[in-house]
This record gives structure tokens, C-alpha cells and sequence, in this order.
């Protein structure tokens, strides 16, 4: 495999959809995106030093921690890292509402039945009067008026 091909293939991954590592719409995936947050805060909080570390590991010389300069990293972690963390916490409630909504709005519908058929569901079923079939498969005509002209 050439390195254009790997760096394209790293270029065309998106973690965060429908199905993906990150899905939003799932509780795994909220709960990989509040790991994936809390490295990310943790690796920034202590950037200083995890650059000191990686420069000593390749044998720069080690540079001093500034204060001020740590102090705003710290800032914009807070600021970034905390959104991140708190949108992940956030994401699994209101998808536990949203759940429990569409849970409570299904009770007493026509198609919320034990003995429901898929012919039923889709409007497709020999049984059915035509017109009802039209209006649950969701292919009705519009009536036409009927004011005098």
C-alpha cells in the first residue's frame, strides 16, 4: 500500500455519522465520545508537559514551563475540553428523552398492535378497502374541490 493511499484513506474517515465510531444516536457511541473527550482534556491540560517529555525522548533539551503560557492552555482546555465533555453527557439524555417520546406517542396508534401485519403496515394488504389503502400507504389524492366554477 503506498502512502498516498493510506493518508487518503485517513483523509476520507469520518468518525462521527449514522453507524460510525462516534454516532450520537447510540448510547456506545456517546459513551466513546466522552472517552475520546476526556483524553483529549487530559493530553491538553498537561500539554507542557507531555511536549517536555517528547522532547527529552528524542533529546532536545528540555524547555522550562512558562506559567502564563500554561495557565492560558489550561484556559482553552477548560473552554474546549469541557464542551466536549459536557455536549457527551448531554448527547445520552436527551437521546434517552427523544427514546421515551417516540415510545409514548406510538401508544394507541393504529399501527401499535401485536397482530399487526407488514401487508397492514404498508398499505399493501389485499383485505383493505382501497381507500384506506391509499391513505395508509400515504399515496392519497388530493380531493378536488367541489365549489361550483
Amino acid at each position: 500500500m503506498t502512502k498516498k493511499c493510506i493518508l487518503r484513506r485517513l483523509y476520507e474517515w469520518d468518525p462521527v455519522g449514522p453507524g460510525k465510531f462516534m454516532d450520537w444516536t447510540t448510547y456506545p457511541g456517546c459513551f466513546r465520545a466522552l472517552c475520546v473527550s476526556i483524553f483529549l482534556t487530559y493530553v491538553m491540560w498537561n500539554s507542557q508537559e507531555v511536549f517536555n517529555w517528547l522532547r527529552g525522548l528524542l533529546g532536545f533539551s528540555l524547555l522550562p514551563i512558562d506559567a502564563g503560557r500554561q495557565s492560558w492552555t489550561r484556559l482553552w482546555t477548560v473552554i474546549i475540553g469541557g464542551t466536549g465533555i459536557l455536549t457527551s453527557i448531554a448527547a445520552p439524555i436527551t437521546l434517552f428523552i427523544e427514546r421515551r417520546r417516540a415510545r409514548k406517542s406510538a401508544i394507541g396508534q393504529w399501527y401499535d398492535r401485536p397482530d399487526l401485519t407488514r401487508e397492514e403496515l404498508y398499505g399493501d394488504s389485499p383485505e383493505l378497502p382501497e381507500g384506506e389503502r391509499e391513505v395508509r400507504s400515504g399515496m392519497s389524492k388530493p380531493e378536488e374541490s367541489k365549489e361550483p366554477k
